[in-house]
């Protein structure tokens, strides 16, 4: 799984009725620190090598906003 222009951190996946696995995935801009900006973001494949990606789900809020920090695993 490949996210062009960020970094990938922790992930969980689950399959659908279907056989199709779901990825969800910590996101983070390449030019912002890791650890500073994680926002969720998801993908799906049917083979686990070729990933549709569809964008970031769960975004935080602005800076300096109560939501504004960091999302993490176990957020």
């Amino acid at each position: 799984l490949v996210h062009p222009g960020h970094h990938l951190g922790d992930s969980w996946f689950c399959i659908d009725e279907g056989g199709r696995a779901h990825a969800f995935y910590l996101v983070c801009p390449d030019d912002v620190a890791r650890h500073r900006a994680w926002d969720i973001a998801h993908a799906s494949s049917a083979d686990l090598v070729d990933w549709e990606l569809h964008g970031v789900v769960l975004r935080r809020g602005a800076d300096g906003d109560w939501d504004g920090g960091c999302l993490a695993t176990g957020s």
